[in-house]
């Protein structure tokens, strides 16, 4: 049984801190590295708080993702922070469908069940991914290969 080529996971890293989004980007290349795409690839586009990833989901700058893409969203984030992205998500009709996924420091009982009442796909504990870097592409891909998206 041959399995249909999908095409490129377009990831939206919204994430203030340089680090935090070299470590998810070395994360999915070596994910890449290892076979673990199964034969696709992976464009990763950054906003550094919820206003630019807004602009960035509806166009505002430069051209806008391809839709469906999943999120993976910061909580602390300047401007504009995770939970009011995940307001101003929802509110819109054109996004209010998004997969996102919450990568964070944030342990605040408020921030996961805020959150999860967005309908997050999932609230991912920075700590716990420290530990295991790889298993958050190995998430992210097998998501994507396994889900059919809006």
């Amino acid at each position: 049984m041959h399995a249909s080529r999908r095409p490129a996971l377009h990831l939206l890293l919204v994430e203030d801190d340089e680090v935090d989004r070299e470590a998810v980007e070395r994360a999915v290349e070596e994910a890449a590295q290892s076979g673990l795409q199964d034969g696709f690839g992976c464009r990763i586009h950054h906003a550094r708080d919820g206003d630019e990833a807004l602009a960035l989901l509806r166009g505002g700058m430069q051209a806008s993702l391809p839709h469906p893409c999943l999120i993976l969203l910061d909580m602390k984030l300047p401007r504009m922070g995770g939970l009011a992205f995940l307001a101003s998500l929802r509110a819109d009709p054109a996004l209010a469908d998004s997969v996102v996924f919450v990568l964070t420091t944030s342990e605040k009982p408020e921030d996961r069940a805020g959150a999860y009442r967005s309908h997050v796909a999932g609230y991912i504990s920075k700590r716990r991914v420290s530990e295991a870097p790889g298993a958050l592409a190995g998430l992210l891909l097998a998501y994507w290969r396994l889900v059919d998206l809006p």
